[in-house]
């Protein structure tokens, strides 16, 4: 199952934030002043993932480019134990995925690439099957 991360639930406790904010009738400049905390706050917790990011892989990216695949993992419904292509092995398994993705679309990707591919993979399963998904 896929696990939520700091950079997937920043979004919606931003949205959450701003709606009590509103809700309270706060004043526009508190409001926006604790949105840009909050901005601010997010950049600074994610900034040395990020720079580590951009040294290794030269993009700026603020999750690993191997997301897209955990997610695949742990939402595949056609798959209920490791996939088919790839290796058991975790140091391994994502170029595996990049070369399989790189398969599917007939062209070389990228990690990044390959990530957003599987990503994509997910959210056609889950819009072909969303009650089973």
């Amino acid at each position: 199952m896929y696990a939520p991360t700091a950079s997937s639930c920043s979004p919606a406790l931003a949205i959450l934030l701003l709606w009590y904010m509103v809700r309270d009738r706060e004043k526009t400049a508190n409001i926006a002043g604790v949105f840009f905390c909050y901005v601010l706050g997010v950049f600074i917790a994610a900034s040395p993932f990020m720079l580590r990011n951009y040294l290794a892989a030269g993009e700026i990216a603020l999750t690993t480019s191997q997301s897209g695949s955990h997610l695949y993992v742990g939402n595949n419904l056609e798959y209920r134990g490791p996939v088919p292509f790839t290796s058991t092995s975790p140091f391994e398994r994502g170029i595996h995925f990049t070369i399989e993705a790189s398969r599917r679309t007939g062209k070389k990707l990228t990690a990044r690439e390959a990530s957003d591919f599987w990503t994509q993979e997910v959210i056609k399963a889950a819009k072909a099957d969303p009650a089973t998904f």
